[in-house]
């Protein structure tokens, strides 16, 4: 089985710093309604080009570190040989992801809570 390489981590604190809280919310809340909407944003005529397009791009490797993590939770879980190294792999986890809340890590805490599902 193929496993994911942690990305480089010295690029974050750029990437994350790129986009505004504000802005980051009103991206999300955005492509909710154009999930919603069958992706066509609402607006006749044409296709409807999000304000915060360009932020679009800087979005995108949040998103991608967020889908690794979930898939190394998951794989760290699957991979072990037998169903009590399985349950011990899964409550480690789970503990990780409740000192990331407890600390105001809600992203992590969510990250890992997403690779456990």
């Amino acid at each position: 089985m193929k496993t994911t390489q942690p990305a480089d981590r010295s690029r974050w604190p750029t990437v994350l710093g790129a986009v505004s809280p504000v802005d980051f919310i009103n991206e999300a809340i955005l492509e909710l309604k154009r999930e919603r909407c069958g992706g066509g944003g609402g607006r006749e005529g044409g296709s409807f080009q999000s304000p915060f397009s360009s932020f679009i791009s800087s979005l995108n490797p949040i998103r991608k570190r967020f889908d690794e993590t979930s898939a190394w939770t998951n794989y760290i879980v699957l991979s072990q040989g037998t169903q009590d190294e399985r349950k011990a792999a899964f409550a480690c986890l789970l503990r990780v992801a409740i000192s990331c809340w407890n600390i105001g890590n809600f992203n992590g805490a969510k990250e890992i809570v997403d690779g456990l599902k």
